[in-house]
């Protein structure tokens, strides 16, 4: 009876450490093939940038989309490779807004210019990434403040339209 206890006892730990190598050689062959076919996302929405918008004046038939971004900001790229790649975000960006990223450089040069500084406090940015609708004449419309998903990002994109539409009555 001993013998087979002995079996036993030393058959377990053999038994988890082949059951770790496998998962472990899969994982290590699964990342090899993610790494070598990247997801395609499809192309994103196509952002102007600040500082030329600010030169240009409003066009009076779509409303103003800004997205605060920066680059050092994690939250603003995923935001950008999950949810601004996603067709129906896109196409209703595209469609109904002008689309305007605000990069803000205040961590990289220690200062942002003095007209972004006037637009971050205008509408109220106070962090990153921060999508703000506003209409034609100036007014915002509606903020979403954070990472966010495809879905809150459609309803708030849907939910501005609908308001701006109300208001121009």
């Amino acid at each position: 009876m001993e013998l087979t206890e002995d079996f036993r006892l030393t058959s377990t730990p053999r038994s988890l450490l082949i059951g770790c190598i496998i998962l472990l050689t899969l994982r290590i062959g699964l990342s090899i093939f993610e790494w070598q076919h990247p997801i395609n996302r499809g192309r994103t929405v196509a952002w102007q940038d600040a500082a030329v918008s600010q030169e240009q004046p409003a066009d009076g038939k779509k409303l103003r989309l800004y997205e605060f971004y920066a680059d050092w900001c994690s939250p603003c790229q995923r935001l950008e490779r999950d949810v601004m790649s996603n067709d129906e975000i896109r196409d209703t960006i595209e469609s109904n807004f002008q689309a305007i990223r605000v990069v803000d450089k205040q961590r990289e040069e220690g200062k942002n210019p003095k007209w972004m500084q006037e637009l971050q406090k205008k509408y109220r940015v106070f962090a990153f990434p921060t999508l703000v609708a506003v209409a034609p004449d100036g007014e915002a419309i509606g903020s979403l403040v954070g990472n966010s998903s495809s879905l809150s990002v459609y309803r708030f994109l849907s939910r501005t339209i609908n308001d701006a539409a109300k208001k121009a009555k």
